[in-house]
């Protein structure tokens, strides 16, 4: 053995015995195991996390918006998110329309995330010596602030990846960052570390007051610091960014108080914050309400140039205009101005009207839109439905007045009398509006008045076409010569037209039982009465360019003839 004595047991010589003592030599031994113990224990601490004891640590969720929150757990079902639940490493958070959300990590930074954006928390880590943060931001846009006091030991790595770049952030910094863009407003040292993904290049730092735009991978060329501009104060302060720093100096303040703050005058840098619309914010109904926040020594709100209502307690305004209709864009102008009226800030809002015009409505009687209906009833009503959501019907531009929206149903009264219905063809157009002034397109009916029979004209017809032709009256000579006269629209038997629609007519003997033009019966004569009419249309066929005659015969109850004229009329369109 190494470490025993050899004894003689033969006649063979000996090596020499080590000058070593035994007890040093066990003592090295023991080193050495020590020493291989402790390099293999620190190897295992360190991955398994023991060396630097790190805790998985929450983010807490706020909701804000009257949108959807949908959160993701662990690879989990989605769901939808609830203010102040608290998210963890592997879950996933997405915002829709109109909605915004904010996470508040361990280390005091907040991130906010912009509607339609989706973020997923990769790591959360508080360790005794090195901290991770790190998300992935995969659609949208996020603003996050990171925290200026230390409330730990050790440092901390804050990364935000997209598909396209990862951003490696400083302390203090606040920052816009998307896939593409990152605007810097704040940031200790050289700023932001750009890495981008599939790019051949170094990484490129965006220090505080800088932004970068960056064009489609395709088109990037060698350097990147080409897409690098200062911020403009004015036109790169997206609303976004500032409502973000409120939330989060309202979230901070409840964290430290324990209650909800719903005034934020002290938060406000200026004179004044304006809270909602969101710039480009889409609108749905017909107006939209100005909110916001104002400072000391503002008197008065101007929105637009309407006084705006003031909170003095909160030191919140509130303003509701309406929005033109059929603009797709409308400007909002916001002025805070003092007891002498002079101007302390401005700020303007851009929205946008979302229209969707509505469907139609339908007409029933007295026959469905897109027809043709002749009828000799000089009163008659108009009904249909209304589509949902409508809160008015117009008729040929009249809006009624007694159209009930919870009943769904319309009416309305076409008269000679009234002046809206007349002999001849009468077109009625029919438009449902809804809350926000959109229009739907029309419903059409054709109404024509007149002799003829009742009921719907098909395409091509005519008057004569729909009328019987006696095969056998009496032919006699007139009974009462003279007794039939035409006056108008010239008295006598020529007249020139120009217009496409005229009415003849004329006088009778009272002995008249029926009146008949170019074999034709007037439906609408009542035999005896002593005055008659006919309505001469192109678009009925019984009126042509050129020379048209027409034959008019008064006949007695017998059917006999009284009296017959000729009517010469010619039309020059």
């Amino acid at each position: 053995m190494l470490f025993h004595s050899r004894h003689r047991r033969g006649s063979y010589p000996l090596a020499p015995e080590s000058p070593v003592p035994s007890f040093l030599r066990w003592a090295a031994l023991g080193l050495g195991v020590l020493i291989a113990l402790y390099l293999a224990g620190t190897f295992f601490l360190r991955l398994f996390g023991v060396g630097n004891p790190i805790r998985h640590s929450p983010a807490v969720l706020s909701v804000e918006g009257r949108g959807t929150v949908n959160v993701l757990l662990d690879e989990g079902e989605l769901q939808r998110a609830q203010d102040g639940m608290k998210l963890y490493p592997g879950d996933r958070l997405t915002t829709g329309k109109g909605t915004h959300a904010t996470l508040r990590f361990f280390d005091g930074t907040f991130a906010r995330l912009d509607e339609q954006t989706e973020l997923h928390i990769s790591e959360s880590a508080l360790g005794a010596k090195e901290s991770t943060l790190d998300l992935a931001l995969n659609a949208g846009v996020l603003w996050i602030a990171v925290s200026t006091k230390k409330s730990f030991t050790g440092s901390i790595s804050r990364i935000v990846e997209t598909p396209f770049a990862t951003y490696a952030l400083t302390a203090a910094t606040e920052a816009l960052l998307s896939p593409m863009r990152a605007s810097v407003f704040a940031g200790e040292g050289l700023g932001v570390e750009i890495t981008l993904r599939g790019v051949d290049s170094a990484p490129i730092f965006v220090g505080e007051g800088q932004k970068i735009e960056f064009p489609d991978k395709d088109e990037i060329g060698d350097d990147l610091y080409a897409y690098r501009t200062a911020l403009d104060p004015v036109a790169d302060m997206m609303p976004f960014a500032g409502e973000s720093r409120i939330r989060k100096a309202m979230l901070t303040r409840t964290a430290a108080t324990g209650k909800n703050q719903d005034k934020a005058e002290d938060i406000l840098s200026g004179f004044l914050m304006v809270r909602t619309p969101a710039q480009d914010e889409l609108i749905a109904s017909a107006t939209v309400k100005v909110e916001g926040v104002f400072g000391e020594g503002v008197s008065n709100i101007k929105v637009n140039e309407y006084d705006a209502i003031l909170a003095a307690d909160s030191k919140t305004f509130s303003q509701e205009i309406a929005l033109p209709a059929g603009a797709q864009e409308f400007d909002i102008a916001i002025v805070a101005v003092n007891a002498a009226g002079d101007i302390l800030e401005e700020t303007r809002r851009t929205v946008r009207r979302e229209f969707k015009a509505p469907d139609p409505p339908t007409i029933t009687s007295p026959a469905n839109q897109g027809q043709t209906w002749r009828t000799g009833k000089e009163e008659l009503v108009l009904r249909g439905k209304a589509p949902t959501g409508a809160v008015g019907i117009l008729v040929n531009d009249y809006r009624l007045q007694l159209f009930s929206p919870s009943k769904g149903e319309w009416s309305y009264l076409a008269s000679t009398r009234l002046g809206n219905y007349k002999f001849g063809e009468n077109i009625f157009s029919v438009v449902a509006i809804d809350d926000a002034g959109n229009k739907s397109g029309p419903a059409v009916l054709k109404i024509i008045l007149g002799e003829g029979i009742e009921g719907i004209v098909e395409e091509g017809s005519s008057l004569s076409s729909i009328s019987a032709t006696p095969e056998t009256l009496p032919a006699n000579a007139p009974l009462k010569h003279g007794s039939l006269i035409v006056t108008g629209p010239t008295a006598g038997g020529v007249h020139t037209a120009t217009g496409s629609e005229f009415l003849i007519e004329g006088t009778t003997d009272a002995l008249t039982a029926s009146i008949w033009v170019n074999d034709y019966r007037l439906q609408l004569y009542a035999p005896g009465k002593v005055t008659w009419n006919y309505i001469a249309n192109a678009a009925f066929g019984n009126l042509k360019a050129g020379k048209n005659v027409y034959k008019i015969t008064a006949r007695n109850a017998k059917n006999e003839i009284l009296d017959a004229v000729e009517y010469t009329v010619t039309y020059n369109p």
